[in-house]
């Protein structure tokens, strides 16, 4: 539970969408495919 809370924090802070995200990464998931990048890489 905490892990989800985690994420929804995350991309409410980056105003992303959250159900996307997770999809995604269950997509990856069921693949065998790393997970997306829940922080942008900053330069």
């Amino acid at each position: 539970m905490e892990r989800i809370l985690t994420v929804t924090t995350t991309c409410c802070q980056q105003q992303r969408a959250v159900l996307p995200f997770l999809a995604d990464a269950v997509q990856a998931h069921w693949a065998g495919l790393p997970a997306p990048l829940l922080l942008t890489p900053t330069r």
